[in-house]
């Protein structure tokens, strides 16, 4: 068989079933990071004995000496992470085996980024020690999440016919995630020693875990292995496809 097309198919389910395989393979590593470090009291990391860039896990309550203000909100919290985004209609023309064709899809613009990167404390019945959230995935609590239509951005299918090719910006977003104060919190990072004593970081190296959470180990470890077991599922159902398609091809 030497119809171009489908080679190109060919190449396009195998691209998806590697990515879907990479994906699966991240979400059980950091499932493995998870499960194999053990939960620390916070007094067994202030006197020492772990060496430095040790995987640490611990769980407490977030403080913050002066808490800051989240700028949408207005909450307390000891970290947050706002954005401004523009939710912009995209109508071009597509070339497809029929010809050209009118289409509309929907795109997104960041605006405005305010991400906060002060330290602040976690603490359980033992003690306190400082948290440098650089380098952390941070899965705060949503507290807005709201999109506004500007005037006249309704688009249906005749809408999308005559309109002009071109962006036009339809909704404006407005989100924010904090980390309130006095939250409960799970964090698993790196454990470093500063000027001021140990700390808790986040490493850099994608290879490692670092990740703090307003959910519990149980939740976290729940949803991980529910994603990971749907990448796994697609990555097998494109494989099969894939191979499906080679074995015809050979057979033709």
């Amino acid at each position: 068989m030497n119809d171009p097309v489908f080679f190109i198919f060919l190449i396009v389910i195998l691209f998806f079933a590697g990515a879907g395989l990479y994906r699966w393979f991240l979400l059980r590593r950091k499932i493995a990071h998870i499960v194999n470090t053990p939960t620390s009291q916070i007094r067994h990391l202030l006197d020492g004995r772990f060496k430095r860039e040790t995987m640490v896990e611990v769980k407490g309550a977030l403080t913050i000496d002066e808490p800051l203000i989240a700028p949408y909100t207005k909450r307390e919290c000891v970290f947050f992470h706002s954005q401004e985004i523009d939710k912009i209609e995209r109508i071009e023309y597509r070339r497809t085996s029929k010809g050209s064709q009118k289409t509309r899809s929907i795109v997104y613009n960041t605006t405005s980024e305010r991400k906060s990167y002060q330290k602040f404390y976690i603490e359980d019945f033992t003690g306190r020690i400082e948290v440098c959230p650089a380098s952390f995935e941070i899965e705060g609590k949503k507290v807005l999440d709201r999109e506004v239509p500007r005037h006249g951005a309704a688009s249906g299918f005749w809408g999308t016919l005559f309109k002009p090719c071109g962006d036009k910006i339809i909704a404006d977003i407005t989100r924010e995630s904090i980390l309130p104060l006095h939250q409960k919190a799970y964090i698993i990072g790196h454990y470093y020693i500063g000027n001021d004593g140990p700390y808790i970081g986040g490493c850099p190296d994608k290879a490692k875990t670092s990740l703090i959470s307003v959910q519990s180990e149980e939740e976290i470890l729940k949803q991980l292995r529910l994603k990971s077991y749907l990448y796994f599922l697609g990555f097998s159902l494109l494989a099969s496809g894939a191979g499906f398609l080679i074995i015809n091809m050979f057979n033709l």
